[in-house]
């Protein structure tokens, strides 16, 4: 287009193609003010082109700028303005223009491409390096620093197998040149790539090659950082070995079975007692393989149904622990059964005999119960005729023999009564557990309120104080309960030689109540606490204390039958502690 101005910016020749671009006749055109056509964005650089040729005779003056079409729209052109006010021929300034409006959005869209490439390049997960034809980096994304701790230029320029770990090289290499021979193809390659702190950061590169392309002229290489999967699959592989050793190894049949019952895996040692191999019935049917095992069958069908299941099975000659778990898929359908199968032939043995040998001594221990309480029981009546007869000769003739026959008197009733004493412990002994009662709540200060009114005369003569803090309820049997506190407050009072300081207490240990009794008596060895809870085991003599060594042996039996545990802990000269375990309510 060609266009004749004056000094105004009159327009004062148009040419036809006017027509043609911007869609207006030219006669429509003459006399107007081209700036009246100009985009607003664009009138002050115009203005100002206008003024320098306006300044500049015959010196063009180059500008682009936007014109209004006659639909409205607006054109870009590139215009030269030349000014040629001093031709008398033109008497104006010539401005002559062409159409560059499509090749302008041309460049605007590369524009706009090459800026979203370039963010994506500098932003994206992944790093991209395009390589020469022998191997050399020419580009290099600005994603390396994040991944690898280089800056673009500190690579651009060296060969990719500079980087790259001495082990991975030769397959790096191979796959650069597999690309190189194929225009437009690509090939994958998993490699380990230094990074700036000298770690290895394990990368899945994919070569494309790019060398026929003018706008590339080379191989693109998009890598991405897997070091995390990479590690994660050799942990896995790792954790697979172990666990294949293991099922390998231990008496166990690990098997899977599809949603109809076929074996899809069979492996462990255990299966070496069934006789059979690793893998043996994979691909055949569970109800097939156990078709004589109705009840094995049955807990089968309830896994396959969603149920896990747990039971017990008996094999040529072998015992089982089987735990069968059902597996779901993503839509929450059936898809197969793991089992495991434990050989516990030899435990199962072993508590077989155990039990046997715990039955018999619940008999034996039965037995010997029920003998002491009949021989203690027996025993009493000839000895209540023994002791009767003897006292009566002892009042009767005491001072009318000779003083020999007074002493022999006293030995034969003092030995009738310790046999009474004895003959009564071991029946209490007895009767722990065979005239014991069904466990019920327990007022523990109850029962200390009753033994300590039961020993008053005792308490009364040694000047003694019982105190009882603190006491709960327990589990247990009243009666039993109650001798064991009577026991134990009565040992406090005969072995002190000063004025006996009892005092009971309880802490609460979980599901447990831990009892106390607390003296300020003469104390026990250390290496005498476990003898003192034994039958007949006495650490004094007759003469220093009374007594038949079966107390604290009752006191441990009543604590053991309420599922509890009893001990003392005392230093000669500094008291006793008995504590004992009661459960609680």
């Amino acid at each position: 287009m060609v266009v004749v101005v004056d000094t105004w910016g009159t327009m004062r020749y148009v040419s036809p193609s006017h027509r043609h671009v911007l869609g207006y006749a030219p006669e429509a055109l003459h006399g107007q003010v081209t700036l009246d056509y100009t985009h607003p964005d664009d009138v002050a650089r115009v203005r100002a082109s206008f003024a320098a040729c306006l300044r500049a005779p015959s010196v063009p003056v180059p500008v682009e700028l936007r014109l209004r079409h006659a639909d409205g729209s607006w054109r870009t052109v590139e215009s030269v303005m030349d000014n040629r006010l001093a031709d008398p021929a033109v008497g104006g300034v010539i401005v002559t223009s062409r159409d560059i409006t499509d090749r302008t959005r041309a460049e605007e869209v590369l524009r706009l491409s090459e800026a979203r490439y370039r963010a994506l390049s500098e932003h994206a997960s992944d790093i991209v390096a395009i390589l020469g034809p022998n191997g050399t980096i020419c580009y290099a994304s600005p994603s390396h620093h994040r991944i690898l701790g280089y800056r673009p230029e500190e690579i651009v320029g060296s060969s990719v197998l500079e980087w790259t770990h001495p082990d991975d090289r030769v397959r790096a290499r191979d796959a650069v040149a597999a690309c190189l021979r194929q225009p437009g193809g690509t090939s994958r390659v998993e490699s380990r790539l230094r990074h700036a702190d000298g770690r290895w950061i394990t990368l899945e590169c994919i070569a494309d090659n790019r060398l026929d392309d003018p706008a590339i002229g080379g191989v693109v290489v998009t890598s991405r950082d897997i070091t995390a999967r990479v590690r994660a699959e050799d942990e896995l592989r790792a954790s697979e070995e172990r666990l294949r050793t293991v099922v390998t190894n231990a008496p166990i049949i690990l098997f899977a079975l599809d949603r109809d019952g076929v074996y899809t895996m069979s492996e462990g040692m255990g299966l070496a007692a069934l006789g059979r191999e690793p893998g043996g019935v994979v691909g055949r049917s569970v109800f097939d393989v156990y078709r004589d095992q109705p009840a094995l069958l049955d807990c089968t069908r309830r896994a396959l149904a969603g149920e896990p299941v747990a039971f017990a099975s008996y094999l040529q000659g072998a015992v089982f622990d089987n735990r069968l778990v059902p597996l779901y898929d993503a839509e929450g359908r059936l898809g197969s059964v793991i089992g495991v199968s434990t050989d516990i032939t030899e435990r199962a043995r072993a508590e077989a005999a155990l039990e046997e040998s715990r039955a018999e001594r619940e008999r034996s221990n039965a037995d010997l119960a029920q003998f002491a309480y009949v021989a203690s029981h027996d025993l009493q009546e000839p000895l209540r005729t023994a002791s009767s007869y003897l006292s009566l000769l002892k009042r009767r003739y005491r001072g009318r023999l000779d003083e020999s026959a007074d002493e022999f008197i006293d030995y034969a009733v003092d030995g009738a009564t310790r046999m009474s004493a004895l003959i009564r412990d071991v029946l209490a002994y007895s009767r722990v557990g065979t005239r014991a009662k069904e466990f019920a709540p327990v007022d523990c200060a109850a029962l200390v309120a009753t033994a300590t009114a039961n020993l008053q005369a005792r308490i009364a003569d040694t000047g003694a104080r019982v105190t009882a803090t603190g006491l709960p309820m327990v589990c247990g049997d009243d009666t039993q309960l109650g001798q064991l506190f009577q026991n134990l407050i009565g040992n406090a009072l005969k072995f002190c030689r000063d004025a006996p300081d009892v005092r009971v207490s309880a802490e609460r240990q979980g599901d447990s109540w831990l009892m106390q009794v607390r003296d300020n008596g003469i104390g026990i060895a250390p290496d005498q606490a476990e003898r003192i809870f034994q039958v007949f085991q006495r650490l004094h003599s007759r003469t220093e204390y009374e007594g038949t060594g079966i107390g604290l042996a009752v006191c441990k039996r009543i604590v053991e039958r309420h599922g509890g545990r009893i001990w003392v802990e005392s230093e000669p000269g500094q008291g006793a502690s008995f504590l004992f375990t009661l459960p609680a309510v």
